[in-house]
């Protein structure tokens, strides 16, 4: 076998690379694409005739003039301001057959012998080998590693990696691989259908039917009836296939690896018209989870979903929430499940799974094992002492026995912590008690305690309605004065997750002696230790299942078109003990046994089941089909039930017609449940009227509970009936639109009898317009009425709205482009709760400024701001999602417009149309508004954005607005614009809200070749607003001026001298702040033929400040530096030292105002690799 290796050095970020020319070898015509304006860069090593030289915009083929750049020794350098091209360019032109990065000499100098300190004489020895060596593959990446230091902070260490690999490794081994690494890796945001992970390792490879994979990667079930499982793993998995005699094939599968997760199947209870989010929650009810990427599996009124932002559904995997898109309006009555794997970091979790099968033309059988567990040691965020391991041993499997104290002593107050005093307490009751009070006193605060949520009145604690602290704050409440019973939600007590072993075999075959006949029986085993500590509770660990189904298939004759019947008969029976490692059943099985209420929401204790199920079909290609199903379900003595579905299709001239029924009756715990499901669809397609279509739809349960005691209805009882009309036109790529009206009705038993409960009336509309490349809309709107006719039915009655459009418009020949999406519906916005973490200096981003508040060395929330430098970012943010949520109305609009008469007269010499050319405008808005779910609240208008209303309870607007006079002009240029910044959020302190909203005038005027002069004119409106802290309010006024001199006297030298004059002045308080700045800066470049390049900037900033400066108001306006006199400089060298290998030193420093100088340096190296095909050596 031939040898092979992959050798990666993973450092640096490498800039811009151009596309690959599209030519022969043998020709001098070059064409590469650029997809950035960059600084001065080479573009070959042979020598470039600059008047061959062409540039193209690839969007609107338009030749870039001449004089807007120069080709100077191969560089390519812009003469005009780049903001206002159009990225990507094609670039063409020819070469002379002369190497430019090729040295000739007689004698190469390099190796002569030159003198040693060491003593004797050494040779140098230039290696031009390339860094990565790869053979036969495709591959593109980069990578970059870091270190930053200063005075003020530790080290630093920064690194990013990202590689793909695909080809052929020798001896015919295909490698398949892709790595990325991050220093924070991210969970990717889930508003997609492909997810683009950040930190993942994956490494496949292939010879003939031998498969290893390994690194960060999926494992599915395999083909088997109860080995159910979705996992995300980290290890490795081993495949192969073999022949074994004649007919016959081997195949055989092993996994070793660590799961990244634990499963959790939620049913959520939706709200009228409540879009979301919705928060997911673990198996054991826990709150704060982290769900795995593309583990979700959503169902929607037994319809599975697809994720994506123009789908059906959006997750937020971090926060772990559902929210749902305007295409599927989410009633009271609306049935959603909801199964995902979630991160758990308790304890080491191990999985083995192997499988065995071998196959022949007539028979399968097959052998699966599956063993997940975790280790008794506990990872992460748990820890476990003598006192929690006793606690597990003697819990068993009760999970409300596996808790430990949540109080802890601790030796040193610490600021950011929340700390409690321990207080002996008389109970009205008469009862004596230790409770615990928040306090910030080091003398009698001693104590940290974490709570957990035991449920109303089940703890003697309850949240405290303010965040006042760094951390969740609890209050003790008083018991009942009588019987001492609880009254609050929390108490000082931690969950302890247990140590769990699940097993499962699967032993199975399918015999298929013909086409038309198949057998297939299964059996399991399975073992399920909730609690690996503990030796309670063992003997239901156990459990089996089997399965086994026949299938037969007869032709009633022997035409192609004779009709078909087909039978099949299946036979299942499940050990009480017996658990699956995933739901292997329909995720509505329950409902369809009537064994959960109108929403699907329904549990069974374990017991002994059996089903039994007989379907008969009888078909004929082109007339229809009907068919038949008895199906029968036992529980021991808790459930007994038969079913009977009866469906058919057919037809009649020209109306296609469906139809299914379901019958139940059966007897559950003292109950007799019977239920009638009748759905029924007609639609026709009328050919005369362009195919249009025709159809009605009908569905309905009568779902009857009768408690034999009473013989009367149960309150659980309930009975609908919903019907569909649409009309909708035919698939068309031009044009699509639709029209549906839908009404429902919903009764409730009332003292035995069926009332009216709720009437819903729906209308639905979707269109679908394209008319070449100018035009295009695609839109859906939902109404919705709700009515109650019973004031207990807690149903939240009135109307809905939902909807989304999306317009993309392209007239005269691209003068006047617009895209534009409006989307409203309504939904429920949380409230947050933040907590800060320190970290080392440098990877954080907020610092802490108790001295601009109270100094009492205690972290309060409102003393957190986002540091102007880096070196003093100390402490993150995190955000906690609670339990309270805030009805809203919601509004999303975003909209560009892009108006460019160059597009359409481009060519004009004369008249009015060579001045509108030189004319464009672009606008864009980005508006996210929620309000709250009341009549005075104006929903549907997103640019209500005043900030003060106390309707609104989330709003982010983002909005840039630019006239351009004289534009691309290589001389001069004018910019007339705004820029629009609004933000508001609800916490749980209350809401805050931040504004930016700026006018300025720019122009640009090119003196010579060498110079050009710029000037930034602008003023403005900063402001901050805490629903709570009001110490943090500020409304500042500013005005900047700021001219620049730019002086380029040949591509490799450049340099820049800027004043800034700027005013702020907060007119929100009476005593008058305010600042006037003068800031002088002189800026540097100078780089080589793309070797390396040096950089450097200084700046003197000198600051008249009235008013308080160690305020908030006064650090928002000194942004971090002090009044007086500031330096601030940089220096920064890049150098090319090798083929895809790039170094970086950079250095910072400043003096502000008394304070000591500060420095801080960083150095890193990386580089980039092109996606080539071919041989490398």
């Amino acid at each position: 076998m031939r040898e092979w290796r992959i050798i990666v050095v993973c450092f640096g970020l490498l800039s811009v690379l151009p596309g690959q020319a599209q030519q022969s070898p043998q020709s001098n015509w070059r064409r590469i694409q650029l997809h950035a304006c960059t600084a001065p860069r080479p573009l070959d090593t042979l020598l470039i005739l600059p008047h061959t030289v062409q540039i193209k915009e690839i969007n609107s083929q338009r030749i870039i003039d001449t004089s807007w750049y120069r080709v100077q020794f191969n560089l390519l350098v812009w003469k005009v301001d780049t903001a206002q091209l159009q990225p990507p360019f094609e670039l063409t032109y020819r070469t002379l057959p002369a190497s430019l990065s090729q040295s000739w000499q007689l004698l190469d100098t390099s190796r002569l012998r030159q003198p040693s300190i060491l003593g004797g004489t050494r040779i140098a020895i230039r290696n031009e080998a390339a860094l990565i060596d790869f053979r036969q593959l495709n591959y593109s990446g980069n990578f970059s590693r870091g270190i930053s230091l200063g005075n003020r902070q530790d080290l630093v260490l920064n690194s990013s990696f990202n590689l793909q690999l695909a080809g052929d490794l020798g001896d015919g081994v295909q490698i398949l691989a892709a790595i990325s690494d991050e220093s924070i890796p991210l969970q990717p945001e889930g508003n997609t259908v492909q997810l683009q992970e950040l930190d993942r390792v994956f490494v496949q490879l292939r010879k003939k039917d031998t498969q290893l994979t390994a690194g960060d990667y999926e494992l599915n079930r395999p083909d088997s009836y109860f080995m159910n499982y979705y996992k995300k793993l980290q290890g490795a998995t081993y495949g192969q296939k073999a022949k074994l005699g004649a007919k016959g094939m081997l195949q055989n599968s092993a996994s070793v690896a660590v799961s990244r997760g634990k499963f959790s199947r939620n049913i959520i209870t939706p709200g009228e018209g409540n879009q979301g989010p919705y928060k997911l929650r673990g198996p054991n009810n826990e709150r704060f989870i982290i769900v795995l990427s593309g583990t979700e599996k959503v169902w929607l009124n037994g319809q599975r979903m697809q994720r994506g932002q123009d789908l059906d559904y959006i997750v937020d995997y971090n926060r772990g929430e559902i929210s749902f898109t305007s295409r599927h309006l989410i009633s009271r009555e609306s049935r959603i499940i909801v199964e995902f794997e979630y991160a758990d970091q308790n304890y080491l979790r191990t999985l083995v799974a192997a499988g065995v099968q071998y196959q022949t033309s007539t028979l399968r059988t097959y052998v699966n094992l599956y063993q997940e567990q975790d280790s008794r040691s506990s990872t992460g965020g748990l820890s476990i002492g003598e006192v929690e391991r006793e606690a597990l041993q003697l819990a068993g499997d009760d999970p409300a026995k596996a808790v430990a104290s949540g109080l802890l002593r601790q030796d040193e107050f610490v600021a950011s912590r929340v700390f409690y005093e321990q207080r002996d307490t008389l109970l009205a009751c008469g009862q004596r008690d230790s409770i615990l009070v928040f306090s910030n006193d080091p003398q009698k605060a001693k104590y940290t305690a974490s709570f957990s949520y035991l449920g109303p009145k089940q703890g003697h604690y309850i949240l405290a309605p303010a965040q006042t602290a760094n951390e969740r704050v609890y209050i003790w409440v008083a018991p009942d004065p009588i019987t001492c019973a609880p009254q609050g939600e929390y108490a000082p007590v931690i969950a302890l997750s247990t140590p769990q072993q699940q097993r499962m075999v699967t032993v199975g075959q399918q015999w298929t002696p013909n086409q038309n006949t198949t057998l297939h029986t299964e059996v399991a085993l399975s073992h399920y230790d909730r609690n690996r500590f503990s030796a309670f509770d063992q003997q239901d660990d156990a459990g089996w299942a089997a399965f086994t189904q026949f299938r037969k298939r007869v032709l009633l004759g022997k035409k192609t078109a004779a009709p078909e019947m087909n039978l099949r008969l299946s036979y299942e029976a499940v050990q009480r003990n017996f658990r699956s490692l995933n739901p292997y059943r329909n995720p509505e099985f329950l409902r369809d046994w009537s064994l959960a209420d109108f929403q699907g929401v329904g549990t069974v204790q374990a017991a002994n089941e059996q089903i039994a199920r007989l379907e008969w079909n009888l078909s004929r290609a082109g007339l229809g089909s009907i068919s038949y199903g008895f199906n029968t379900f036992l529980r021991e003595n808790q459930y007994r039930g038969t079913r009977h579905d009866l469906s058919g299709e057919g037809n009649w001239r020209g109306w296609q017609l469906k139809g299914l029924a379901s019958s139940l009756q059966a007897d559950a715990a003292g109950e007799e449940r019977r239920f009638f499901r009748p759905q029924l669809s007609v639609d026709k397609v009328f050919k005369k009227l362009k195919n249009w279509s025709l159809g009605w739809t009908g569905e309905g349960e009568q779902n009857d509970r009768y408690a034999r005691a009473q013989d009367s209805l149960t309150g659980s009882s309930f009975r609908y009936f919903s019907q569909r009309l649409y009309v909708k036109s035919p698939e068309s790529k031009r044009w699509e639109s639709g029209l549906e009206y839908v009404s429902r009705n919903d009764t409730r038993p009332i003292e035995g009898t069926y009332r009216p409960l709720t009437s819903a009336q729906e209308w639905r509309w979707n269109t679908k317009l394209q008319f070449k490349q100018a035009f295009g809309l695609n839109g859906n709107l939902t109404y919705r009425s709700l009515q109650s006719f019973q004031q207990q039915s807690n149903a939240n009655t009135g109307n809905t709205l939902l909807g989304r459009i999306d317009l993309n418009t392209a007239i005269w020949k691209g003068l006047a482009r617009a895209t534009t999406t409006y989307e409203l519906g309504s939904g429920q916005e949380p409230k947050l709760e933040f907590t800060y973490i320190r970290v080392a200096p440098g990877e954080g981003v907020y610092i802490w400024q108790d001295s601009l508040y109270n100094g009492d060395g205690i972290i309060q929330p409102n003393e957190m701001d986002i540091a102007p430098f880096q070196d003093q970012a100390n402490y993150i943010r995190v955000a906690t999602i609670t339990d309270q949520y805030i009805r809203n109305n919601y509004v999303n609009w975003n909209q560009s417009v892009n108006i460019d008469p160059r597009a359409r007269w481009f060519n004009a010499k004369t008249g009015l149309k060579s001045y509108l050319k030189t004319l464009a405008f672009q606008s864009s808005w980005r508006i996210s508004r929620k309000v709250q779910d009341n009549e005075q609240a104006l929903s549907w208008n997103p640019l209500a954005l005043n900030l003060s209303d106390t309707n609104l309870v989330a709003a982010s607007a983002n909005g840039r607005h630019v006239l351009f006079i004289n534009r691309a002009s290589p001389k001069w240029e004018i910019q007339v614009g705004n820029t629009d910044t609004r933000s508001k959020l609800v916490q749980t302190t209350g809401f805050e809200s931040r504004s930016l909203r700026e006018y300025f005038v720019q122009g640009r005027w090119n003196l010579n070749k060498v110079l050009s002069l710029r000037l930034n004119v602008a003023r403005g409106l900063r402001t901050a607003d805490s629903e709570l802290f009001n110490n943090k309010d500020f409304r500042l006024q500013f005005q900047k001026w700021e001219p620049q001199l730019t002086w380029q006297p040949s591509s490799d030298f450049r340099s820049i001298f800027q004043y800034r004059y700027q005013t702020d002045q907060n007119t929100l308080e009476q005593t008058p702040t305010g600042a006037t700045q003068h800031d002088l800066s002189v800026d540097f470049t100078y780089s080589k033929a793309a070797k390396s390049a040096l950089r450097s900037k200084i700046s003197w900033v000198n600051i008249d400040f009235q008013g308080m400066a160690n305020s908030p108001t006064g650090f928002a306006i000194l942004n971090g530096l002090q009044p007086g006199t500031n330096w601030l400089w940089n220096l920064s060298l890049d150098r090319q030292i090798a083929k895809n290998l790039q170094l970086r030193f950079s250095y910072e420093g400043r003096k502000t105002g008394e304070a000591k100088a500060v420095h801080v340096g960083r150095v890193q190296v990386g580089g980039g690799v092109l996606k080539v095909c071919g041989l490398l050596d």
